[in-house]
């Protein structure tokens, strides 16, 4: 009977190494996923600034006062964005929190002279939403 015991053992512990792979590699697959998805939304909200679609920009901020205070007004009467381009950014090595700079080009409609502001933006992964948010106010165009 101890033959059987011990198959049983080396069963378990086997079955067990392999969970713990499996589990490391999962968790792997969702940094991964999560690094994968900052690139697309930072583009998002480039051109939802861009665009003027400010309402759209401001639900990509991290919620609380800031993110309700943004969407109920238009941040940027009479101001036109002409070019939102972000380059390198520096990501956390828990893959949570992402840094970088975006450069921003515009215009007021009544001078119609192009001023450029460079913003550091920080990103959030909210795990349990499984989503980006700016960290950040919007950029200050004046």
């Amino acid at each position: 009977m101890t033959m059987p015991i011990r198959l049983t053992a080396l069963a378990t512990i086997i079955a067990a190494l392999w969970l713990l792979t499996a589990c490391k590699a999962l968790d792997t697959l969702i940094a991964k996923d999560r690094v994968e998805l900052l690139e697309p939304t930072i583009r998002l909200f480039a051109v939802h600034m861009r665009w003027g679609r400010y309402q759209e920009a401001a639900s990509m901020l991290q919620p609380g006062t800031r993110w309700e205070i943004a969407r109920k007004i238009n941040p940027y009467p009479n101001i036109r964005i002409t070019e939102v381009i972000s380059n390198r950014w520096i990501i956390s090595p828990d893959e949570s929190k992402a840094t970088g700079d975006v450069r921003i080009s515009y215009y007021k409609e009544s001078s119609g002279i192009v001023r450029t502001v460079v913003q550091q933006q920080t990103w959030i992964y909210n795990e349990q939403n499984r989503q980006w948010y700016l960290d950040n106010d919007l950029p200050d165009l004046r």
